[in-house]
């Protein structure tokens, strides 16, 4: 979509401005004979587990109840605690390897193939993209949990949890 705005829009207008920064911020690569850009690998570990994890239970949430029919629609709360039950398990499988395996993260996967080891985790090559996983799942699970227990604590340990990360990711 960048590009295309990039061909189309006016040189030196603002959209053609932003749309040309985000196709260089999606192309540039951590070594120039890589394969895969940085950011669009980063990208295609996103959309890959909001496919695995989201994108069924979103649809799950917008079906009618099975008992009161057409009308029904969403979360109905007679049916949470089983559904959450499933959506624990499928993060568990997903945390403990089964992303490898997953199809949708098979793009993700050929993604980071094409990236480089640089030595270090803060260069973001390989070895970020291979502690990357561990890493996002301990925070989803720690800000799922937190949000659970109270919302105003989240937010505070979330941003504890970013500046953590972000030292754990320098290391």
């Amino acid at each position: 979509m960048a590009q295309n705005i990039v061909e189309k829009e006016k040189s030196g207008s603002y959209l053609h401005v932003v749309a040309s920064k985000l196709v260089e911020l999606m192309s540039s690569k951590a070594d120039p004979t890589q394969d895969s850009p940085t950011h669009y690998t980063s990208l295609r570990w996103i959309v890959a587990f909001g496919d695995a994890f989201f994108d069924a239970n979103m649809e799950w949430v917008k079906r009618h109840d099975p008992v009161f029919g057409a009308g029904s629609y969403g979360h109905i709360s007679r049916l949470v605690p089983e559904h959450l039950f499933i959506m624990h398990k499928q993060l568990e499988s997903l945390k403990n390897g089964g992303w490898k395996t997953a199809p949708e993260f098979a793009g993700c996967m050929k993604a980071v193939n094409g990236v480089k080891p640089m030595g270090k985790v803060h260069k973001g090559g390989k070895e970020f993209f291979e502690r990357l996983p561990t890493l996002f799942f301990e925070r989803f699970e720690n800000t799922e949990h937190q949000t659970i227990v109270n919302k105003d604590a989240a937010m505070d340990a979330t941003s504890v949890e970013n500046i953590q990360a972000t030292q754990r990711i320098s290391s």
